[in-house]
């Protein structure tokens, strides 16, 4: 009777032991494969987050580019020189072009006869929060040497900058130009601090 009491009290004590035990080895299995699936998810994430980001600094600086050709549309124009303007990028102070919103883009800045601006609705921002700035200064796009040349519209950066925008720029080179590079196409921009990137809008001032 003892005997047969205490196999079933074993037999009890292995089912439970079956059922709801884990050993060490199946635990850090399960520990690495929930490590592994928060890896992927996390990259895949990350991922996306940049490519959202790169789709949408091409889509402002598409609407950018489309605003300044009604502009030049309705003045019959060259594009002018970026000294008429007003103030530097506060979000770039390192550099001297001046920011997009001080720009006939939304007011008639340069008094130029024909304006029917605004030509934006509202001041772009880019994923990061920073303004677009305006670079002419009636000079000619030639690349490689002087790949700034002509008209661009620019992210600009300081020293101690640039990071998070360097590496959305081939996603965005990928958008305009197929990936050729930093230093060709409608897209260039410059691997340092301080520095930037944008499009090409005109070779020159009177294109």
């Amino acid at each position: 009777m003892e005997t047969s009491l205490l196999l079933r009290r074993d037999m009890t004590s292995n089912i439970m032991k079956q059922s709801y035990g884990f050993t060490l080895i199946e635990l850090l299995v399960v520990v690495a494969i929930i490590g592994t699936l928060a890896s992927v998810i996390l990259a895949s994430v990350n991922n996306a987050r940049k490519n959202s980001r790169a789709a949408r600094i091409v889509a402002d600086m598409d609407a950018i580019a489309k605003g300044w050709r009604l502009w030049q549309a309705d003045t019959n124009t060259v594009f002018i020189n970026e000294n008429t303007y007003g103030n530097v990028n506060a979000d770039a102070p390192c550099h001297d072009e001046p920011v997009l919103s001080d720009t006939d883009l939304f007011s008639d800045a340069s008094g130029t006869p024909g304006w029917n601006g605004p030509y934006l609705q509202a001041i772009p921002l880019d994923p990061f929060g920073r303004e677009y700035s305006y670079d002419y200064d009636s000079d000619t796009w030639n690349p490689p040497g002087n790949k700034w040349g002509g008209v661009n519209i620019q992210i600009q950066w300081c020293s101690g900058e640039g990071a998070e925008y360097l590496e959305l720029a081939p996603l965005i080179d990928a958008a305009y130009d197929n990936g050729d590079g930093a230093d060709l196409g409608i897209f260039k921009w410059d691997n340092s601090a301080p520095g930037g990137y944008g499009i090409l809008l005109a070779p020159a001032g009177n294109q």
